[in-house]
């Protein structure tokens, strides 16, 4: 089944709109998920301005997952996440190809992929509460680009698979990262140019306002990548790493 929803909600399920059984979304923008207990978005073309919030298991035995990246030639823009910490965020299951998340906010469980294939994968201007997890080959990975990006942390560990997971040397070779930002102090990868750590300074992380504070250090450093933010305003120059401008 192929669908395209514009506008509206969906809640109170078992899956999102993109997730049950059969589906395929083609187009999804401007509406409302939440209070879904399994995966939320699995088959997927465009994903443009969704508000997705209130993921958890809600006490069933689900392991429930944002993104669940089953196909290639896939651009998530302008997405809130928030209150998602009991599912992991980014989460290939299949080898994907093709791939951008801009201007996107993730507040969510870890983000990783896990024995499988990323090529071409973009991430830009965006902001993630927790870490991204490389759980792949060197072999299995292939022009990884992240700009703009605020994390907590980057890593690798080892493929359930067996094997040596990538290593810091072979994901820059191979990648582009440039301009981006740990909130741990100690811990992960600080690959490319300008990869930077400390407090970001967000408004209110804990109640989902990843905007920033007017001494944080993520502001006016780079060069707008994208021309607008998550709220769709147009980016200054110098911009700001992260979804706002």
């Amino acid at each position: 089944t192929s669908r395209i929803m514009t506008g509206g909600s969906w809640h109170d399920n078992s899956f999102g709109p993109a997730a049950d059984q059969g589906a395929t979304m083609i187009l999804l923008r401007d509406a409302e998920i939440y209070n879904i207990s399994e995966d939320v978005i699995k088959q997927a073309g465009l994903v443009s301005g969704v508000y997705i919030h209130d993921i958890h298991s809600f006490g069933t035995p689900n392991h429930p997952d944002v993104f669940v990246l089953q196909s290639s030639n896939v651009i998530i823009e302008n997405a809130r996440v928030l209150n998602a910490g009991g599912a992991q965020g980014i989460y290939p299951f299949n080898t994907i190809s093709d791939f951008a998340v801009v201007n996107t906010v993730i507040q969510s469980g870890l983000n990783q992929n896990d024995s499988v294939g990323m090529h071409h994968f973009v991430l830009r201007n965006s902001t993630l509460s927790n870490s991204f997890i490389f759980r792949s080959l060197a072999s299995q990975i292939s022009g990884i680009s992240f700009q703009g990006v605020v994390m907590n942390s980057l890593n690798s560990i080892s493929p359930q698979v067996g094997g040596t997971a990538i290593t810091l040397a072979e994901l820059e070779a191979q990648g582009e990262f440039a301009h981006n930002h740990s909130a741990s102090l100690t811990d992960g990868w600080t690959p490319g140019m300008d990869w930077q750590r400390g407090d970001p300074l967000y408004v209110n992380a804990g109640a989902g306002d990843y905007s920033l504070q007017a001494n944080s250090s993520l502001l006016n450093r780079m060069s707008p990548v994208v021309p607008v933010d998550i709220n769709k305003q147009l980016r200054s120059n110098p911009t700001s790493v992260g979804a706002y401008r």
